[in-house]
C-alpha cells in the first residue's frame, strides 16, 4: 500500500510539474521573466487572482472591479501595462449591464456627470502615459486612502451638490478613470453623500 500510495504521489508531482511547464510556456512568450522580474506563471498566476478578487468586488458592490484589480497587479507591473487591459475588461462589462440599469439611472444627474469624466479621461490618460510607474501607484494608493477615509468617516453634504460640484466630480472621476481606471469611486463617494 506505501508502495502504490508513493507510485501515485510520484506520478501526482510529474502530472503536475508538466502542467506548470506547459502553462509557464503558454505564457513566456507574452511575458518573460526580464519584462516583471518574476516567472510568466508567477504573474500569470497574480493577476488571475487580482481580477478574480477585482470581479468579487464588483459583485458585492456594484463597482471596485478596476479598483481591485489595478490596485493588486501594480504591486508587480507598472500600472501603464495594466490600466488598458482593465480599462478593456471594465467596458465590455459596463456595456453588457448597460441594458438593465439605463432605466434605474438618474439621467439628470449623468448629464452633467458624463461630458464632465469625458474632459478628465484624456487627461488622466496624459497621467498615466507620462508619469513614472511609483507615482502612478502612489496617485492611485492617494486615491484609495481619500475614497475609503471618506466612506468610513461617513462623509454626508449637507445639501445637494450644485451642478460646479457635479462637473468636478465627473472631472476626478474622468482622470480617476485615465489613470487607473477607477471612476467609480468620486461618483459613489457623492452619491453616499447625497443620502
Amino acid at each position: 500500500a506505501s508502495q502504490c500510495l508513493a507510485a501515485l504521489a510520484q506520478f501526482q508531482r510529474q502530472t503536475m510539474s508538466t502542467f506548470f511547464s506547459w502553462l509557464d510556456q503558454l505564457v513566456a512568450p507574452f511575458v518573460t521573466q526580464a519584462d516583471f522580474g518574476i516567472s510568466p506563471l508567477v504573474f500569470l498566476l497574480c493577476c488571475a487572482l487580482a481580477v478574480m478578487l477585482g470581479g468579487f468586488a464588483r459583485g458585492i458592490s456594484g463597482f471596485g472591479f478596476p479598483l481591485t484589480a489595478v490596485t493588486l497587479m501594480s504591486l508587480i507591473v507598472p500600472p501603464q501595462v495594466i490600466v488598458p487591459s482593465v480599462f478593456v475588461i471594465s467596458g465590455m462589462t459596463a456595456v453588457a449591464e448597460l441594458p438593465r440599469v439605463a432605466r434605474h439611472a438618474d439621467w439628470s444627474l449623468l448629464k452633467i456627470v458624463l461630458p464632465a469624466a469625458a474632459l478628465g479621461l484624456p487627461i488622466g490618460v496624459a497621467i498615466l502615459l507620462w508619469v513614472s510607474a511609483d507615482l502612478v501607484r502612489i496617485i492611485i494608493g492617494l486615491g484609495i486612502l481619500i475614497a475609503v477615509s471618506l466612506l468610513l468617516i461617513r462623509f454626508r453634504l449637507k445639501q445637494a451638490p450644485s451642478r460646479l460640484q457635479l462637473g468636478i466630480t465627473g472631472l476626478i472621476a474622468g482622470v480617476l478613470h485615465g489613470i487607473a481606471g477607477m471612476s467609480g469611486s468620486p461618483l459613489v463617494i457623492v452619491l453616499l453623500a447625497m443620502g
